[in-house]
């Protein structure tokens, strides 16, 4: 629900009725005795006691994984890797290569947990995860980054947009309207904050979302501005829904890095894992190669 923002789509991702899914968020808020969701333009939003329960209910999950590996034991954790990245991390860089690495790794069992970006240095130093990819930020000089791939991060509109039909958009005209981004303390949110400065602008940011489908989706429902990679936007660009704003300083790079402690400390597992994604995207070009005017 908190994903997805919708009961219909929640319940279709989960294999369950509507009202079953609707039952349960009830009998939650019941028990706290307090509302998790907020009705914002057709679509289900968590509030501040949403958000505060979506915290916990990851850290709930992180640690029932940890007391699984504790009762099974060393003998069976070595063929377990674990990975912590942003949602559309996992989504867009580790999915695609899991079907071959299964095979190639003979079924190892692959964990991935949603990691806030402030927690990633500390997870990794104490091995609760063998590495995590995510944007280079201040990392303990114990730790190593290397760069997987590079995504290019554009500003969209729908193909309605009185800024879509402009060749060439100014910052200050991009700052009269209203802008989808990126929850705060994200990579793609620095990146568009070292943008507005660069270029003495105040983005007006109306929405904030976690992931680069809701932000799609937001800005195809009309409710502004978006910035999402070329990989996200690919298919509406090119069957026309959304159009790429060109702006000076665009596209904005987001090096996407795996860190970990170092190679010589990497489990057989989590090696194995690194070896396949970086291969994954050495030839791999940068983004999906979407034209920012269609012709």
């Amino acid at each position: 629900m908190a994903e997805l923002g919708s009961v219909s789509k929640a319940a279709e991702k989960l294999w369950m009725s509507q009202p079953a899914v609707s039952l349960e968020i009830k009998r939650l808020e019941a028990e706290l005795g307090v509302l998790l969701f907020d009705r914002r333009a057709n679509r289900l939003v968590l509030n501040d006691n949403g958000w505060a329960c979506l915290r916990f209910a990851h850290r709930v999950d992180e640690l029932l994984e940890t007391l699984k590996r504790e009762i099974v034991g060393p003998s069976n954790d070595a063929a377990i890797v674990t990975i912590g990245s942003h949602p559309d991390t996992a989504r867009n860089l580790v999915m695609p290569m899991l079907p071959e690495f299964s095979k190639e790794s003979h079924g190892t069992r692959v964990v991935i947990k949603n990691v806030p970006t402030g927690q990633v240095t500390d997870r990794v130093s104490s091995g609760e995860l063998d590495l995590a990819l995510f944007g280079r930020h201040d990392l303990a000089p114990a730790l190593v980054a290397e760069p997987v791939t590079t995504a290019r991060l554009w500003f969209i509109a729908r193909n309605d947009h009185p800024l879509a039909q402009i060749r060439q958009v100014s910052p200050d005209e991009l700052s009269n309207f209203p802008c989808v981004l990126h929850e705060d303390f994200t990579e793609s949110r620095d990146l568009v904050r070292q943008w507005s400065i660069g270029h003495g602008v105040a983005l007006n940011v109306a929405m904030e979302f976690n992931s680069q489908e809701l932000i799609v989706d937001a800005v195809l429902n009309g409710l502004g501005i978006g910035v999402a990679s070329e990989r996200a936007i690919r298919k509406y660009v090119e069957d026309g829904r959304l159009r790429i704003i060109c702006v000076p300083g665009t596209p904005l790079y987001l090096t996407i890095y795996a860190i970990f402690m170092s190679s010589a400390s990497l489990r057989a597992p989590a090696r194995l894992f690194l070896d396949a994604i970086l291969s994954q995207h050495a030839s791999s070009p940068t983004g999906a190669n979407v034209k920012s005017r269609p012709i």
